[in-house]
């Protein structure tokens, strides 16, 4: 080797190594975070269930019926008695399969002492004058023994904001129409969306933004969306008559609906779907950081109040859920991210809840002496 070439075997060496040491570098990140993914996995598997479509929420497959929910469709002229379960996404199951919703638990529940059937009529998004629509045809075309509501703080922000809009049934008369197969870019997508580790730092960074104030729970007084307005949410610019008209309105479509099971012989059960920031006063129940002392009005409490006067059934949800933390342990009853959707912990609570009302009715027995259960 001359002493010309020499610098350039030096050159030529120190690239290797440099190369060397970024290809170890890049080996053991990749060991790491396979290795955090794994025991993430075992640790939090629920925060790797994030796809959301067509065809899956929460990873789990939607697979419509043929009136375009989820869930089994009692025939026609079913043997046993029939309860459509009425409701938004807190009852469709946003985020759960189909085997862990309340109204396949229910059945589970009641069918101890008497065999039922659950049709689904929820769909995301709905407020009760469609509900009661989709009701309305739903006992028009087959024989329906009971009604459960599955009430929530968005139907009544709902009812504020559809006011005057007209309501149509929700029930799809076309047959479902197939799910193309999942794309490349569809695929790709999946694979982030099924990791633990990015759904982790998600979750962390969603819950930094709401400590740090760059996420809020401010309500848009001409919109006001969500469920905080049920809760009286207490905010500069807001009237506090807008969330008591909300409420106003929304009794007078829980009347609605009432009487038009009335009309029909159907009788109906009503229930409350908590936000998570009332189950307890543990953190981990307000990872969003809803400061409470801005809620001026409990949710739950006044739905009740409204059943008491329109004389439905309540079925107490909320207590049914501590009870279940009492007797089980603690356990979050909503899915990662959320305070309004539940999981199957949850979703088995309110199936606890209307078990006995159910039975009752279904027995022949629907007193004034049953209007709740705690």
């Amino acid at each position: 080797m001359t002493p010309r070439d020499q610098p350039q075997h030096a050159l030529s060496g120190r690239l290797i190594g440099s190369a060397r040491q970024a290809l170890t570098t890049i080996l053991v990140l990749a060991i790491g975070t396979v290795a955090l993914e794994l025991a993430f996995r075992w640790i939090t598997p629920e925060l790797g269930h994030r796809r959301y479509d067509r065809r899956f929420t929460g990873s789990h497959a939607v697979a419509p019926n043929a009136l375009g929910t989820r869930g089994g469709v009692p025939a026609r002229d079913s043997a046993y008695p029939v309860v459509v379960a009425l409701g938004d996404s807190t009852t469709w199951g946003t985020g759960v399969g189909t085997e862990e919703l309340w109204t396949t638990r229910l059945e589970e529940n009641v069918s101890e002492k008497t065999p039922v059937e659950t049709l689904m009529g929820a769909w995301p998004g709905q407020d009760l004058r469609p509900l009661q629509q989709t009701l309305e045809e739903l006992a028009d075309d087959r024989h329906v023994d009971l009604a459960v509501v599955a009430l929530c703080g968005n139907m009544v922000s709902l009812a504020a904001i559809r006011e005057g809009e007209s309501a149509r049934s929700m029930i799809d008369t076309e047959p479902p129409k197939p799910v193309a197969h999942p794309s490349l870019k569809d695929r790709a997508r999946y694979v982030l969306s099924d990791s633990t580790l990015v759904g982790g730092v998600l979750q962390v960074a969603e819950i930094t933004g709401y400590l740090t104030g760059i996420n809020h729970h401010r309500i848009d007084p001409t919109s006001p969306y969500g469920p905080m307005l049920a809760h009286g949410w207490r905010q500069a610019g807001l009237d506090p008559e807008v969330a008591e008209r909300a409420w106003m309105l929304f009794e007078r479509d829980l009347r609605d609906l009432r009487d038009a099971c009335a009309a029909r012989g159907i009788p109906l059960i009503a229930t409350w779907m908590p936000s998570r920031f009332t189950i307890s006063e543990d953190p981990r129940d307000n990872l969003k950081f809803v400061p409470r002392d801005r809620l001026a009005i409990d949710p739950n409490e006044r739905a009740r109040a409204i059943c008491d006067r329109l004389e439905i059934p309540f079925a107490d949800s909320l207590a049914a859920m501590r009870e279940r933390r009492v007797r089980e342990g603690w356990t979050p009853l909503y899915i990662p991210g959320d305070y309004t959707h539940l999981d199957r912990s949850g979703h088995a609570a309110v199936a606890d809840a209307l078990a006995t009302l159910v039975s009752s009715a279904l027995g022949g027995d629907l007193s004034p002496a049953s209007v709740s259960v705690d």
